[in-house]
């Protein structure tokens, strides 16, 4: 990390990640009644929190952490979106993206 913004502003991008996340599953939930939607969402959500709190510490094993949890919904959503399916394809996979551009700056930017 080249500074204290640089902890900061990947870690806020982190936690706000963890929260949509997590609001995503909830949403999936309410429209769908999908347990593995809302289970996936606060697990990914709760990763992506404790890896902004991490970051925020100053600990790169918060950015290996949303990294690799960015990494994992790419996995998951990029497809999805690949096949049309825009909701929550598209939103997770641009928030997984820059989650890993954010993580690879944070880890590699200097």
């Amino acid at each position: 990390m080249s500074g204290e913004g640089d902890v900061a502003t990947s870690a806020i991008y982190y936690m706000v990640f963890g929260v949509l996340a997590a609001a995503g599953g909830v949403l999936g939930w309410v429209r769908a009644k999908s347990v593995a939607s809302v289970v996936a969402g606060f697990a990914s959500g709760a990763l992506l929190v404790a890896g902004g709190l991490l970051a925020a510490g100053g600990n790169s094993a918060g950015d290996w952490m949303a990294g690799v949890v960015s990494a994992l919904l790419l996995g998951r959503f990029g497809p999805a979106w690949a096949k049309g399916k825009t909701m929550p394809g598209a939103p997770m996979t641009v928030l997984s993206v820059a989650g890993l551009l954010v993580a690879g700056w944070a880890l590699f930017g200097n």
